[in-house]
């Protein structure tokens, strides 16, 4: 055989093996697009084969996608927010330094707003009304680290001195200083008012999303209003007793009528201010000692809330509870069983029994612990009840 031939031969070997080659990598191409994989984490170990082909050796890793930052977030307090303006230049320079991603600041409540809401200046609050300052526009720029967050406060005890008809009843028959009945909070004047402000608060104000907080029911919301709303979802003609009469308030036909009827409200929530880029999270509590229980007593079952809200901020508070600062991690590693890390934030408060604060060393445990898990996003909270030992140790800990 001449050289010639000998290299003719060789070329077309070439040819041929870079047809095969390609060949084989359109039909990889075809049949990925024809049938999309299933949603499933991938690690390297995966996607590395046991064996390789040694004619081909072909080999087309599948890159894992990169995960989000965790979320550093912080719950901005005054001890005065009419005399709040002095502590500001100092909080920014303590967020700076821990690396702060997300700040919530406070909007108010519906009937007592820390913003000049021009359609009801008669809900400004005082320190409103003393220092002309909205205290919301100056905070929502002074605190931008990227994402602000607005917190609702759903209490409402001026418009519950003035509408004592709209307030929730307590299992043992008395009424709530603080919080409207679910009745209230899905239909008429006050559902109305909620709605209106979340719109209002999406329209005039450089917020990335809001949350609403304190809007919790267990002990409260057993008044004849509710109870026709309870009856209407679950068939029964009256609340589950005990054998002395007691309601049950931990029954679990309790929690999911309530969890429904708060996803409702929530719906409609979440419909007024997304079309203005603004996204809703909603305050869940734990069922302490009782992860998959989800806050349903609260009437915050957390699969329930999650079909209409972008995310959930759960209340870790371990020191308020009695637990211990690695419970956080419990928390947050039961809901990265359950759910994607887009929708969960886990909230570190310092709040401790007996008026007690959480100690730097603790809340810095109970951060380290859930930034240990699948499920890293942090909120610490109150700022007002942060020292420097405690934002020293928080930027550590971050």
């Amino acid at each position: 055989m001449d050289l010639i031939t000998l290299m003719t031969k060789m070329a077309l070997l070439r040819i041929l093996l870079l047809v095969m080659v390609g060949g084989l990598a359109l039909g990889i191409s075809l049949s990925t697009a024809a049938k999309p994989a299933a949603p499933q984490t991938i690690t390297p170990a995966s996607f590395v084969p046991e064996t390789m082909t040694p004619t081909c050796m072909l080999y087309i890793p599948i890159v894992e996608s990169t995960p989000a930052p965790p979320i550093r977030a912080v719950g901005v307090s005054y001890a005065s927010v009419a005399r709040s303006r002095a502590e500001t230049p100092q909080l920014r320079a303590y967020m700076v330094e821990a690396g702060v991603t997300m700040v919530g600041i406070t909007a108010g409540r519906p009937d007592w707003t820390y913003f000049k809401w021009e359609t009801y200046p008669e809900n400004w609050s005082s320190a409103v009304r003393t220092t002309d300052i909205d205290f919301l526009a100056e905070d929502s720029v002074h605190f931008d680290f990227g994402h602000v967050n607005a917190i609702v406060d759903i209490y409402a005890p001026n418009y519950i001195a003035a509408h004592p008809e709209a307030a929730a009843i307590g299992f043992w028959g008395e009424p709530s200083p603080l919080l409207v009945s679910t009745a209230a909070l899905t239909s008429g004047p006050f559902h109305d008012l909620v709605l209106e402000m979340l719109e209002y608060l999406a329209t005039h104000y450089p917020v990335d999303s809001i949350s609403i907080t304190e809007l919790a029911y267990r002990i409260y919301g057993y008044g004849p209003d509710d109870l026709a709303l309870y009856r209407a979802y679950t068939g029964r003609d009256d609340w589950p007793r005990d054998r002395n009469g007691a309601i049950l308030v931990d029954h679990p036909s309790i929690g999911d009528w309530r969890s429904a009827a708060l996803a409702g409200f929530l719906e409609e929530a979440a419909a007024r201010i997304h079309p203005h880029g603004v996204e809703l999270f909603f305050d869940v509590s734990v069922s302490w000692g009782n992860l998959a229980n989800e806050g349903r007593e609260y009437g915050h079952h957390y699969a329930t809330v999650l079909q209409v809200v972008d995310r959930i901020i759960v209340w870790g508070y371990t020191d308020l509870a009695g637990y211990p600062p690695t419970y956080a991690g419990e928390i947050a590693a039961y809901l990265a069983e359950h759910y994607r890390p887009d929708q969960v934030i886990v909230s570190v408060g310092l709040w401790g029994q007996n008026r007690e604060t959480m100690t730097p060393a603790t809340m810095a445990e109970a951060v380290t612990s859930v930034m240990g898990t699948r499920n890293p996003h942090t909120w610490v909270t109150p700022s007002s009840l942060m020292t420097a030992e405690h934002w020293e140790a928080l930027t550590e800990a971050w």
